[in-house]
C-alpha cells in the first residue's frame, strides 16, 4: 500500500511539473508552434511569411470615366474608375485614394479647381460632393440641398469659388432642379429650376461655363439612353433656353467644350448603333454643323481642346481611340500609335501649361498617356486593378504563359503574359466585347 501511495505522489509531482511548464510557443499570428522554432527574422520564417501574402501582378486596368491633374503639382493625377485612383508620378503608377473610398461607395468624375481644389462625386453620391484642399491626401463631404447625384462638376473658370454641379433626375419630383451652383467653392449653394427646359426625370450630364462671360453656361440634359437636349442661360442662370437645334434626335449627347465663343458637342452610343459624331455651333446653339463627316468612327464621348492654339482638337471615340487635327478639323489623324488603337475613351485632359502631354481614360484599358500631342501613347495603368476579371488560365506546360479575359461597360478583351504576369500585353485580333 505505501509502494502504491509513492507512485501516486510521484505521479501527481509529475503533472504539477508538467503544468508549470511554459506555455506552448505562439507565433506572431496566434498560432501554436508545432515545428522547430525560428526566429523571425531569419531566411526560413521570412520565406514561411511570405508564401502567405498576396500582391497584385495586373493584368491592370479598368474603366476611366473622367480624370484631372492637380494644377499645383502635374505628377499629381487623379482617375475615376468606380474606385478613385491618384498618381504621384504622372501616371506612372497609381494607389486608391482611400481616404476618398470610404466616403463614397463610386466616383466617377473629378474637376481641379486652378486654386488647387480638387472636387469629386458618383453616381450614387445623393445629397453630397467631396472635395480636396490638400492635394487629394484629405476629402471632406460638403452637403448639397438636393437629393442628387452629381453626374458632372464644371469650375468657373473665371472664379475659382464658383462651381456647378449636374445631377441626376428625381422621379416624380414636382420640379427639375438639376443644376446647383456654390459660390464659396461649395459651402454653401443655389439651385436652379430647369422644369421649363428639361422635363421631371431628365438628368444633367455635363455643364460649361464660357471662358469669355461666365453669364454663359451650356449643359446637356438626357432621359434614359436615347432622349437628349441642349440647354443654356445668357443671364447666370435666371432664365434658361432649349438650344438643341438641328443636332441628331433619339441618342445621347455626351459631353461638350466652349472654345472662342464656339461651342462642340460629341454624342452618340454603341447601342442600337446610334451614331452622331462631333458638331459645331457658332451662333451659340441657333444652329449646328457636322465636323466629323470624314470620321471612320461616329461614336464620341469627349472633345480637348488646345487653349493656346485652338486650331488643335483631339476627340476620345466609342471603339477607334483618339482622333486629333491641328488645323482645326480640315485633317484629321485616326491612329492612337501606342496604346488604345481599338479602345474607347471617355475623357481626356492636358496637363496644366503643358498641352504636349495628354491623359486619356479608357474602358478596360484605364490611362494613356501621350507626352507629343498625340502623336503617339502609352500604357500609364500599373496600380488600377478594377479590371472585371472572368477568367484566368495558366499554361500547363509553361506556368510563366497565362492568359486572363476581362470585360468593361462595352468592350472586352483578353490579356497575355510570357513572364508571371510581370508584362502583360493586349492578344490582337480579338473583337472588343465582353470575355467570359
Amino acid at each position: 500500500m505505501q509502494k502504491i501511495t509513492l507512485i501516486l505522489i510521484s505521479f501527481l509531482i509529475s503533472l504539477i511539473l508538467i503544468a508549470q511548464k511554459s506555455q506552448p510557443q505562439m507565433d506572431e499570428y496566434g498560432n501554436c508552434v508545432h515545428a522547430l522554432a525560428h526566429d523571425n527574422n531569419s531566411e526560413v520564417m521570412q520565406q514561411s511569411k511570405a508564401a502567405n501574402e498576396w500582391f497584385s501582378i495586373g493584368s491592370y486596368g479598368g474603366d476611366v470615366m473622367d480624370m484631372a491633374v492637380y494644377p499645383l503639382d502635374p505628377n499629381i493625377v487623379f482617375a475615376a474608375a468606380g474606385i478613385p485612383y491618384i498618381s504621384y508620378d504622372g501616371g506612372e503608377s497609381w494607389e486608391d485614394i482611400e481616404a476618398l473610398s470610404n466616403l463614397a461607395s463610386t466616383i466617377e468624375t473629378f474637376e481641379a479647381s486652378p486654386d488647387g481644389t480638387i472636387y469629386a462625386s458618383g453616381p450614387y453620391s445623393y445629397y453630397k460632393i467631396f472635395r480636396s484642399t490638400d492635394g487629394g491626401t484629405t476629402w471632406e463631404q460638403k452637403p448639397i440641398p438636393v437629393n442628387g447625384a452629381g453626374l458632372d462638376i464644371t469650375v468657373d473658370p473665371n472664379d475659382p469659388d464658383v462651381l456647378y454641379v449636374g445631377l441626376s433626375s428625381i422621379t416624380g419630383g414636382a420640379a427639375n432642379l438639376v443644376i446647383v451652383k456654390s459660390e464659396d467653392a461649395g459651402d454653401s449653394w443655389s439651385y436652379f429650376n430647369m422644369t421649363s427646359v428639361l422635363p421631371v426625370d431628365w438628368s444633367v450630364v455635363n455643364l460649361k461655363v464660357d471662358p469669355d462671360d461666365s453669364q454663359i453656361i451650356f449643359a446637356i440634359g438626357n432621359e434614359g439612353i436615347s432622349n437628349a437636349a441642349v440647354v443654356a442661360t445668357f443671364d447666370g442662370g435666371e432664365t434658361w433656353e432649349n438650344r438643341t437645334g438641328n443636332l441628331p434626335s433619339n441618342r445621347p449627347y455626351n459631353s461638350l467644350t466652349i472654345s472662342e465663343q464656339d461651342i462642340y458637342i460629341a454624342g452618340g452610343q454603341l447601342f442600337g448603333s446610334q451614331t452622331m459624331g462631333v458638331y459645331k455651333t457658332d451662333n451659340y446653339g441657333l444652329s449646328w454643323s457636322n465636323i466629323s463627316g470624314s470620321f471612320p468612327n461616329q461614336l464620341s464621348n469627349a472633345i480637348l481642346i488646345d487653349p493656346v492654339d485652338t486650331d488643335k482638337m483631339y476627340i476620345a471615340t466609342e471603339g477607334d481611340g483618339i482622333y486629333y487635327t491641328q488645323d482645326g478639323g480640315t485633317v484629321w489623324s485616326y491612329t492612337t500609335t501606342g496604346a488604345g488603337d481599338n479602345g474607347a475613351a471617355r475623357c481626356l485632359v492636358f496637363e496644366p501649361d503643358n498641352t504636349d502631354v495628354i491623359y486619356a481614360g479608357f474602358l478596360s484599358l484605364a490611362v494613356c498617356k501621350s507626352t507629343d500631342g498625340a502623336e503617339s501613347w502609352e500604357f500609364t495603368n500599373k496600380g488600377i486593378a478594377t479590371l472585371q476579371t472572368d477568367d484566368v488560365e495558366v499554361n500547363p506546360n509553361d506556368p510563366m504563359n497565362i492568359l486572363i479575359g476581362f470585360e468593361a461597360e462595352n468592350s472586352g478583351g483578353c490579356y497575355i503574359s510570357e513572364d508571371g504576369g510581370e508584362s502583360w500585353e493586349l492578344v490582337e485580333g480579338l473583337p472588343g466585347t465582353r470575355f467570359s
